[in-house]
């Protein structure tokens, strides 16, 4: 309305909404490390504790069916084992850089750090996997 009239918005309006903006950016790091810590976590959990049954009819003696209950783990497949160490050791390192992130020097320096270790844990997850196709 102040605009309309020809009147400036406050300088206090101003600052302190620029103080929220820089609050809330500096804010969305630790929600997207935070989220990233929950859905690899629980990627983990669940596929390290799933176990499937099936059970199919395998022969007919006469009238009579045999049945065999197969039962599958993630280890059973080495593509499920990495996947599991790989969303273990993800969530493992977020956990540990949302914990380390104000031990870590503050301004642009802490940025360099934790891409580079982001960098080494990429490298490290790579190495997993090449380990692991073999």
């Amino acid at each position: 309305m102040d605009l309309e009239h020809g009147k400036k918005p406050p300088a206090i309006a101003a600052a302190e909404l620029c103080s929220l903006k820089d609050k809330l950016v500096g804010l969305r790091p630790v929600l997207l490390r935070a989220a990233a810590v929950l859905a690899t976590a629980v990627a983990a959990v669940v596929m390290g504790l799933n176990r499937q049954s099936y059970t199919a009819v395998v022969a007919i003696v006469g009238t009579r069916p045999l049945r065999q209950t197969f039962t599958a783990k993630f280890s059973d497949t080495p593509a499920f084992v990495y996947f599991v160490i790989a969303n273990s050791i993800a969530s493992l390192y977020n956990l540990v850089v949302l914990l380390l992130r104000r031990c870590i020097v503050q301004g642009r320096a802490q940025h360099l750090v934790v891409h580079r270790m982001d960098m080494v844990i990429s490298f490290l997850l790579i190495i997993i996997y090449r380990l692991n196709d073999t």
